[in-house]
Protein backbone atom coordinates (compact mmCIF):
# COMPACT_ATOMS: atom_id res chain seq x y z
CA UNK A 1 0.00 0.00 0.00
CA UNK A 2 1.20 3.72 -0.40
CA UNK A 3 0.40 5.99 1.89
CA UNK A 4 -1.54 9.20 1.50
CA UNK A 5 1.30 11.96 0.51
CA UNK A 6 2.62 9.10 -2.31
CA UNK A 7 5.80 9.38 -0.56
CA UNK A 8 5.94 5.65 1.34
CA UNK A 9 5.27 2.19 0.10
CA UNK A 10 5.11 -0.93 2.19
CA UNK A 11 4.37 -4.39 0.92
CA UNK A 12 5.10 -8.02 1.21
CA UNK A 13 6.85 -10.48 -0.65
CA UNK A 14 6.59 -14.06 -0.97
CA UNK A 15 9.21 -14.64 1.13
CA UNK A 16 7.17 -13.40 4.30
CA UNK A 17 9.66 -9.76 4.02
CA UNK A 18 7.46 -6.62 4.87
CA UNK A 19 9.40 -4.27 2.67
CA UNK A 20 9.47 -0.36 3.31
CA UNK A 21 10.51 2.42 0.69
CA UNK A 22 10.12 6.16 1.94
CA UNK A 23 11.55 9.27 0.12
CA UNK A 24 13.08 10.58 3.40
CA UNK A 25 13.48 7.69 5.30
CA UNK A 26 16.20 7.93 8.28
CA UNK A 27 17.60 4.89 9.51
CA UNK A 28 17.93 4.58 13.40
CA UNK A 29 20.76 6.30 14.98
CA UNK A 30 21.54 8.51 11.85
CA UNK A 31 20.53 12.18 10.94
CA UNK A 32 19.20 13.34 7.85
CA UNK A 33 21.91 13.89 5.93
CA UNK A 34 19.47 16.75 3.73
CA UNK A 35 16.81 17.40 1.65
CA UNK A 36 14.65 14.01 1.12
CA UNK A 37 16.22 11.81 -1.43
CA UNK A 38 15.59 8.95 -3.77
CA UNK A 39 13.32 5.78 -2.26
CA UNK A 40 15.22 4.38 0.69
CA UNK A 41 14.73 0.32 0.60
CA UNK A 42 14.20 -1.35 4.17
CA UNK A 43 13.04 -3.98 6.23
CA UNK A 44 10.43 -4.16 8.90
CA UNK A 45 11.20 -5.98 11.62
CA UNK A 46 8.24 -8.29 12.83
CA UNK A 47 9.67 -11.29 14.66
CA UNK A 48 11.96 -12.51 16.85
CA UNK A 49 15.24 -14.89 15.85
CA UNK A 50 13.23 -17.18 17.93
CA UNK A 51 10.24 -16.82 16.05
CA UNK A 52 10.08 -16.51 12.50
CA UNK A 53 6.67 -15.86 11.42
CA UNK A 54 5.74 -15.12 7.23
CA UNK A 55 3.64 -12.17 6.28
CA UNK A 56 0.92 -13.42 4.23
CA UNK A 57 -0.86 -9.90 3.17
CA UNK A 58 -0.56 -6.35 4.40
CA UNK A 59 -2.34 -3.34 4.36
CA UNK A 60 -1.50 0.38 5.11
CA UNK A 61 -4.38 3.63 6.01
CA UNK A 62 -4.54 6.13 3.74
CA UNK A 63 -3.31 8.47 5.99
CA UNK A 64 -0.41 6.49 6.67
CA UNK A 65 -0.70 6.16 10.05
CA UNK A 66 -1.63 2.81 10.26
CA UNK A 67 -0.24 -0.61 8.96
CA UNK A 68 -1.23 -4.18 9.47
CA UNK A 69 0.15 -7.62 8.45
CA UNK A 70 -1.28 -11.10 8.27
CA UNK A 71 1.05 -13.50 10.26
CA UNK A 72 0.14 -17.03 11.68
CA UNK A 73 -2.30 -17.20 14.02
CA UNK A 74 -3.81 -13.61 13.62
CA UNK A 75 -2.58 -10.03 13.09
CA UNK A 76 0.16 -7.64 13.52
CA UNK A 77 -0.98 -4.10 13.48
CA UNK A 78 0.93 -0.56 13.98
CA UNK A 79 -0.86 2.34 15.29
CA UNK A 80 0.37 4.96 14.82
CA UNK A 81 2.86 4.16 12.01
CA UNK A 82 6.10 5.98 11.09
CA UNK A 83 5.02 7.00 7.72
CA UNK A 84 2.19 9.04 8.29
CA UNK A 85 2.23 12.86 8.42
CA UNK A 86 5.14 14.89 9.26
CA UNK A 87 4.77 17.89 12.60
CA UNK A 88 4.22 17.82 16.16
CA UNK A 89 1.85 15.25 17.33
CA UNK A 90 1.90 13.36 13.91
CA UNK A 91 3.65 9.71 15.09
CA UNK A 92 6.71 8.19 16.00
CA UNK A 93 9.70 9.28 13.30
CA UNK A 94 10.75 7.91 10.42
CA UNK A 95 12.98 4.99 11.32
CA UNK A 96 11.32 4.81 14.64
CA UNK A 97 9.86 1.60 14.36
CA UNK A 98 8.05 0.27 17.40
CA UNK A 99 6.75 -3.41 17.60
CA UNK A 100 3.30 -4.24 16.55
CA UNK A 101 0.22 -5.03 18.49
CA UNK A 102 -0.96 -8.91 18.37
CA UNK A 103 -4.56 -9.44 17.02
CA UNK A 104 -5.84 -12.68 17.16
CA UNK A 105 -7.86 -14.29 13.98
CA UNK A 106 -9.94 -17.56 14.20
CA UNK A 107 -8.37 -18.33 10.49
CA UNK A 108 -5.27 -17.95 8.58
CA UNK A 109 -5.71 -14.50 6.90
CA UNK A 110 -5.02 -14.40 2.96
CA UNK A 111 -5.83 -10.65 2.19
CA UNK A 112 -6.05 -7.29 4.05
CA UNK A 113 -7.65 -3.76 3.55
CA UNK A 114 -8.20 -0.33 5.67
CA UNK A 115 -11.01 1.58 4.66
CA UNK A 116 -10.37 5.39 3.57
CA UNK A 117 -11.30 6.40 7.37
CA UNK A 118 -8.66 4.18 8.81
CA UNK A 119 -11.30 3.06 11.29
CA UNK A 120 -11.73 -0.57 9.98
CA UNK A 121 -10.00 -3.36 8.84
CA UNK A 122 -11.27 -5.62 6.39
CA UNK A 123 -9.60 -9.42 6.83
CA UNK A 124 -9.96 -12.00 3.71
CA UNK A 125 -10.19 -15.96 4.99
CA UNK A 126 -11.35 -19.29 4.00
CA UNK A 127 -14.73 -17.90 5.63
CA UNK A 128 -15.12 -14.73 4.27
CA UNK A 129 -14.75 -10.83 4.94
CA UNK A 130 -14.15 -10.33 8.37
CA UNK A 131 -14.13 -6.56 10.07
CA UNK A 132 -12.01 -5.20 13.11
CA UNK A 133 -12.61 -1.99 14.85
CA UNK A 134 -8.89 -0.61 14.95
CA UNK A 135 -10.05 2.03 17.50
CA UNK A 136 -9.23 -0.23 20.17
CA UNK A 137 -5.94 -1.41 19.41
CA UNK A 138 -3.48 0.62 22.05
CA UNK A 139 -0.37 1.77 20.97
CA UNK A 140 1.41 -0.34 23.60
CA UNK A 141 2.29 -4.00 21.96
CA UNK A 142 1.96 -5.34 25.57
CA UNK A 143 -1.30 -4.86 25.55
CA UNK A 144 -2.66 -6.66 23.08
CA UNK A 145 -6.50 -6.84 22.81
CA UNK A 146 -9.12 -8.92 22.87
CA UNK A 147 -11.15 -8.24 19.24
CA UNK A 148 -13.29 -11.71 19.53
CA UNK A 149 -12.32 -12.71 15.65
CA UNK A 150 -13.24 -9.77 14.48
CA UNK A 151 -17.34 -9.83 13.02
CA UNK A 152 -18.12 -11.53 10.08
CA UNK A 153 -19.45 -9.24 7.01
CA UNK A 154 -19.82 -11.44 4.21
CA UNK A 155 -19.54 -15.55 4.29
CA UNK A 156 -17.96 -16.57 1.11
CA UNK A 157 -15.44 -19.64 0.84
CA UNK A 158 -13.64 -18.17 -1.79
CA UNK A 159 -13.38 -14.36 -1.36
CA UNK A 160 -9.43 -13.40 -3.06
CA UNK A 161 -9.88 -9.66 -3.32
CA UNK A 162 -11.60 -6.48 -2.44
CA UNK A 163 -11.78 -2.48 -2.86
CA UNK A 164 -13.26 0.33 -0.60
CA UNK A 165 -15.89 2.94 -2.33
CA UNK A 166 -13.98 6.22 -1.57
CA UNK A 167 -17.37 8.06 -0.73
CA UNK A 168 -19.78 5.20 0.92
CA UNK A 169 -19.25 2.81 3.61
CA UNK A 170 -19.20 0.40 0.35
CA UNK A 171 -16.67 -2.86 0.02
CA UNK A 172 -16.81 -4.44 -3.48
CA UNK A 173 -15.15 -8.02 -3.06
CA UNK A 174 -14.03 -10.80 -5.41
CA UNK A 175 -15.71 -14.05 -4.58
CA UNK A 176 -14.89 -17.00 -7.09
CA UNK A 177 -15.17 -15.61 -10.29
CA UNK A 178 -18.09 -13.22 -9.49
CA UNK A 179 -18.31 -9.47 -8.05
CA UNK A 180 -20.24 -8.59 -4.81
CA UNK A 181 -20.66 -5.33 -3.18
CA UNK A 182 -21.73 -4.81 0.19
CA UNK A 183 -22.03 -2.42 2.97
CA UNK A 184 -19.53 -2.46 6.06
CA UNK A 185 -22.67 -3.88 8.11
CA UNK A 186 -22.95 -6.91 5.73
CA UNK A 187 -25.98 -5.89 2.92
CA UNK A 188 -25.57 -7.42 -0.28
CA UNK A 189 -26.07 -4.38 -2.01
CA UNK A 190 -25.24 -5.72 -5.78
CA UNK A 191 -23.93 -9.84 -6.66
CA UNK A 192 -22.66 -10.62 -10.02
CA UNK A 193 -21.73 -14.06 -9.46
CA UNK A 194 -20.46 -15.53 -12.63
CA UNK A 195 -18.71 -12.21 -13.81
CA UNK A 196 -15.74 -13.37 -15.24
CA UNK A 197 -17.20 -16.56 -16.21
CA UNK A 198 -14.71 -19.74 -14.77
CA UNK A 199 -11.46 -17.69 -14.13
CA UNK A 200 -11.57 -16.11 -10.39
CA UNK A 201 -11.25 -12.57 -9.40
CA UNK A 202 -7.67 -11.18 -8.27
CA UNK A 203 -7.90 -7.75 -8.09
CA UNK A 204 -10.75 -4.81 -7.83
CA UNK A 205 -10.44 -1.04 -7.53
CA UNK A 206 -13.49 1.56 -7.30
CA UNK A 207 -12.50 5.31 -9.26
CA UNK A 208 -12.03 8.34 -7.30
CA UNK A 209 -15.46 9.25 -7.40
CA UNK A 210 -16.89 5.80 -6.99
CA UNK A 211 -18.74 5.50 -9.92
CA UNK A 212 -16.85 3.08 -12.26
CA UNK A 213 -15.09 -0.22 -10.51
CA UNK A 214 -12.39 -2.56 -12.60
CA UNK A 215 -11.96 -6.35 -11.85
CA UNK A 216 -8.91 -8.28 -13.37
CA UNK A 217 -9.17 -11.83 -12.88
CA UNK A 218 -6.59 -15.02 -13.44
CA UNK A 219 -6.95 -15.41 -17.09
CA UNK A 220 -5.54 -11.62 -17.82
CA UNK A 221 -9.18 -10.12 -18.52
CA UNK A 222 -10.20 -6.95 -16.77
CA UNK A 223 -13.92 -5.53 -16.81
CA UNK A 224 -15.39 -2.35 -16.27
CA UNK A 225 -18.67 -1.65 -14.08
CA UNK A 226 -20.78 1.58 -13.46
CA UNK A 227 -21.62 1.41 -9.79
CA UNK A 228 -25.37 3.17 -9.29
CA UNK A 229 -26.53 5.28 -6.99
CA UNK A 230 -27.98 2.10 -4.86
CA UNK A 231 -24.49 0.25 -5.46
CA UNK A 232 -26.05 -2.39 -8.51
CA UNK A 233 -23.54 -3.15 -11.36
CA UNK A 234 -23.57 -2.70 -14.75
CA UNK A 235 -21.08 -4.18 -17.02
CA UNK A 236 -19.82 -1.38 -19.76
CA UNK A 237 -16.82 -2.87 -21.49
CA UNK A 238 -14.10 -5.98 -21.27
CA UNK A 239 -10.41 -4.78 -21.23
CA UNK A 240 -7.80 -7.48 -22.61
CA UNK A 241 -4.27 -7.05 -23.33
CA UNK A 242 -2.32 -9.32 -20.36
CA UNK A 243 -0.78 -12.36 -20.91
CA UNK A 244 -1.54 -13.76 -17.26
CA UNK A 245 -3.58 -13.20 -14.22
CA UNK A 246 -3.88 -9.68 -12.91
CA UNK A 247 -2.66 -8.52 -9.67
CA UNK A 248 -3.49 -5.66 -9.19
CA UNK A 249 -5.66 -2.75 -10.40
CA UNK A 250 -5.34 1.22 -9.48
CA UNK A 251 -7.33 4.14 -11.35
CA UNK A 252 -5.85 7.94 -11.42
CA UNK A 253 -6.88 10.98 -9.49
CA UNK A 254 -9.42 12.03 -12.26
CA UNK A 255 -10.18 8.04 -13.48
CA UNK A 256 -9.41 8.54 -16.97
CA UNK A 257 -6.58 6.31 -16.72
CA UNK A 258 -6.40 2.44 -15.40
CA UNK A 259 -3.60 0.68 -14.50
CA UNK A 260 -3.38 -3.01 -14.47
CA UNK A 261 -0.22 -5.10 -13.12
CA UNK A 262 -0.30 -8.86 -14.48
CA UNK A 263 1.67 -12.21 -14.10
CA UNK A 264 3.45 -11.39 -17.10
CA UNK A 265 5.40 -8.75 -15.35
CA UNK A 266 3.77 -5.88 -17.34
CA UNK A 267 1.94 -3.14 -16.48
CA UNK A 268 -0.71 -1.56 -18.64
CA UNK A 269 -1.79 1.84 -18.43
CA UNK A 270 -5.76 1.64 -20.13
CA UNK A 271 -8.30 4.54 -20.96
CA UNK A 272 -11.26 3.31 -19.71
CA UNK A 273 -13.79 5.34 -21.53
CA UNK A 274 -12.32 4.16 -24.68
CA UNK A 275 -11.45 0.70 -23.60
CA UNK A 276 -8.22 0.66 -25.14
CA UNK A 277 -4.62 0.29 -24.16
CA UNK A 278 -2.37 3.42 -24.29
CA UNK A 279 0.59 2.40 -22.74
CA UNK A 280 2.55 -0.63 -21.74
CA UNK A 281 5.08 -1.02 -19.63
CA UNK A 282 7.50 -4.06 -18.90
Amino acid sequence: GVNGTGTALAGVDDLGRVRLAAVDYVPPGRKPAGPPGPLALTQLPYGTPAQRVAAQAAAVSADGRTFAIAVEGGLLVWRPFPLGPRGKGAGPPRGAFTRGVFVGAPRPVHGLGIDPSGRWLFALDAGGVRRYDLRPIPDAPELAPDLGGGEVVLAAGDARALAFHPAREWLAVGVGSGVRVVTYAGEVLADAPAAHGRPRVEALAFDAGGGRLASGDLSGQIKLWGVGGSGRLAEERTLTGHGGAVHALAFNPSGRTLASGGADRTVILWDPEAGRERLALT
